[in-house]
């Protein structure tokens, strides 16, 4: 881990210094070529040419120096040994990524895709074709079991009950994780209000609450003592809004909140936050590194 942070610090230097340099040589060798005329006379054509391969790359390279990125990282260390812990920022699908993929999902486990909103991450992985409805609910149910997660009922009204197919009563505590396969785990991130299916929206203490609870449920799931997993999560709650309460700040609730907890008791080598859709278009990932590595220094 040692050498890639090594590794890393050299290519940012290269890439942050190296539109200038290869400019300031570009530059001299210009003037070294159009210096190179016997009869001491001016060579529009040779001056156009060389001038205009010189301008060419030094574009390429700034442009290549200031192309937005799609993603930003930093490292930490949890305190124990000479472990690094990455955090990664990135524009993309949790669903495509490799390791394992955290789903967040409301406090009854619901699964049926018609209950859930069209642009959420468990809607998407409702939809894929290798996810089997029944084999899902059987392996939340005997996940959940098998952890001895206490549960309780929701006492909607008989009218809801009729009218909702296979309605799930049962309520969870946020942070209560069920594992599917070895890729999946779902965690209950929020609450259900009513029968109708609608969420509770979260003020910024009750979702930085949550979130706490989610990363500590997620932590006691981890099972043996390698903690060399990939975890992949979605930005939790992009439905609760107002205010300065944006995506960045709740990006920054989320690192910090496994910032902590992983300093006393890590459960992953690597958190892949990924930012989908609309929400990665507003999102400077240029800004964010900075910001990401501001958190990493000052969050203990």
């Amino acid at each position: 881990m040692a050498n890639k942070s090594f590794i890393s610090k050299i290519l940012n230097a290269m890439k942050e210094w190296g539109a200038m340099i290869i400019s300031i040589i570009a530059f001299i060798w210009t003037c070294i070529q159009l210096s190179q005329n016997d009869n001491n006379e001016i060579d529009i054509c040779k001056w156009l040419v060389y001038g205009g391969l010189a301008l060419l790359l030094i574009s390429i390279i700034s442009i290549w120096n200031n192309w937005p990125k799609k993603k930003c990282s930093a490292e930490f260390s949890p305190g124990r040994g000479n472990t690094k812990i990455k955090i990664i920022i990135q524009k993309g699908s949790v669903l495509k990524q490799k390791g394992i993929k955290v789903i967040h999902v409301q406090d009854t486990f619901e699964t049926s895709i018609n209950k859930c909103e069209k642009q959420s991450l468990l809607h998407a992985f409702l939809s894929l074709k290798h996810i089997d409805k029944h084999d899902l609910d059987k392996s939340i149910e005997e996940s959940l079991k098998s952890t001895g997660y206490a549960s309780s009922l929701i006492d909607y009204p008989l009218f809801y009950q009729l009218i909702r197919e296979n309605m799930k009563t049962s309520k969870y505590d946020i942070g209560t994780v069920a594992s599917y396969n070895k890729d999946y785990q779902l965690v209950a991130f929020s609450n259900i209000k009513d029968a109708k299916g609608n969420v509770e929206e979260k003020d910024y203490l009750q979702y930085k609450d949550s979130v706490n609870k989610v990363f500590v449920g997620l932590q006691k799931a981890h099972t043996g003592k390698v903690i060399n997993q990939t975890y992949n999560v979605g930005v939790w709650g992009f439905q609760y809004n107002g205010g300065l309460y944006d995506s960045r700040m709740k990006i920054e609730t989320m690192v910090r909140s496994f910032i902590s907890i992983s300093r006393r008791n890590p459960f992953c080598e690597t958190l892949r936050i990924c930012v989908n859709g609309k929400h990665a278009e507003r999102i400077d990932f240029n800004k964010m590194q900075v910001l990401l590595e501001y958190i990493v220094d000052t969050t203990e």
